[in-house]
């Protein structure tokens, strides 16, 4: 029970001195450098905020001036809808030219990791018929294998159903 009571009041008190006033504070044991480092990030926080502040009344002043030159109280269109759709549909065609992308070089990743799994692993590579298509995965041994009657055998076969590694392309 007095460990829960101490927790509490730890809590308790932490939680009322972090509702203190958050500003950034000098750091005495970093030397002058981190200290004016600390003053440039304060410094160019505060006018980021002045410019966003300057440029919200800007807008807001255009808006009441030309409000008062033309006499129009309605809705102000701002953006042709149809190039606002344009837009929106160019930016999502991006997006999914780039997650196609993503999807793309992770299958390619993904083939290299197997393809060194194969071969300095299992040492086995994949082998492919030209003329059939057949793929088989077999010893890396030798440089040429052969089909012949559903077997496969080491060397070339003149004439033959020869079976050759096959590279990714990409």
């Amino acid at each position: 029970m007095r460990k829960v009571v101490l927790a509490l009041a730890c809590v308790g008190f932490c939680g009322s001195y972090a509702a203190r006033d958050a500003s950034a504070q000098m750091i005495p044991n970093w030397g002058a450098a981190m200290n004016q480092m600390i003053m440039q990030n304060m410094a160019f926080d505060n006018m980021m905020h002045q410019n966003a502040i300057n440029t919200g009344q800007q807008v807001f002043q255009g808006l009441q001036d030309f409000r008062a030159r033309t006499g129009h109280q309605g809705p102000i269109q701002v953006a042709d809808p149809n190039r606002m759709f344009q837009s929106i549909a160019d930016m999502q065609n991006a997006f999914y030219d780039y997650n196609n992308s993503m999807a793309r070089n992770s299958r390619v990743q993904d083939e290299a990791v197997g393809r060194w799994i194969r071969g300095a692993i299992r040492e086995t590579d994949v082998y492919g018929s030209p003329e059939t298509g057949a793929m088989y995965e077999l010893p890396h041994h030798h440089d040429v294998y052969n089909e012949r009657g559903g077997d496969v055998m080491p060397g070339y076969a003149p004439g033959g159903n020869n079976l050759y590694p096959v590279y990714p392309m990409w």
